[in-house]
């Protein structure tokens, strides 16, 4: 079995990966300009757990580093052999191919926002003689969701916003 941890350009292996899951050598397999990164590894072995996650991510971080461009591949991928994985990258290779060009000199950044002063509680709900308990309930729960779709749309424009000053 072929543990995938992503597709790098160009497909020239470097040196400077860390071992792969469970302390495997990390190789390329190459297809003209794209190299996957594989270890060998037995679908047996294959844990999902914390350390094999991080060794995942460690690869990927490091091909990242090293490699023009990377399409990192979701943790857990297994291929049968080499023909397998080969055979899907040449059937992908001028999508995969487009979209190394376009990450080719991108740098990937997080940010993550704390919305000061925003409160998703609901005021509370005016006094209402003849209400049931169940209408009551009901109404507070609206005024919850309307604040909370408040909230949402703040971030999206939020989002939005920092995507349009990033594009460049």
């Amino acid at each position: 079995m072929k543990y995938i941890y992503c597709l790098a350009s160009p497909a020239v292996l470097s040196p400077g990966l860390p071992r792969g899951l469970g302390g495997r050598e990390v190789y390329a397999l190459s297809h003209r300009s794209i190299g996957a990164l594989v270890s060998d590894m037995a679908a047996a072995s294959l844990v999902v757990d914390t350390a094999n996650a991080l060794a995942h991510q460690a690869v990927v971080q490091a091909a990242m580093q090293i490699f023009p461009a990377v399409i990192p591949c979701r943790f857990g991928m297994l291929l049968a052999d080499d023909a397998q994985l080969l055979g899907l990258v040449h059937q992908h290779y001028a999508a995969c191919e487009a979209e190394l060009a376009r990450l080719a000199g991108q740098l990937e950044v997080g940010v993550q926002a704390i919305f000061c002063g925003s409160n998703v509680e609901a005021a509370p709900a005016p006094e209402s003689p003849g209400l049931t308990a169940g209408t009551g309930y009901l109404l507070a729960k609206k005024r919850h969701s309307d604040a909370s779709g408040t909230l949402r749309a703040t971030a999206e424009d939020f989002a939005h916003a920092c995507n349009a000053a990033t594009a460049p």
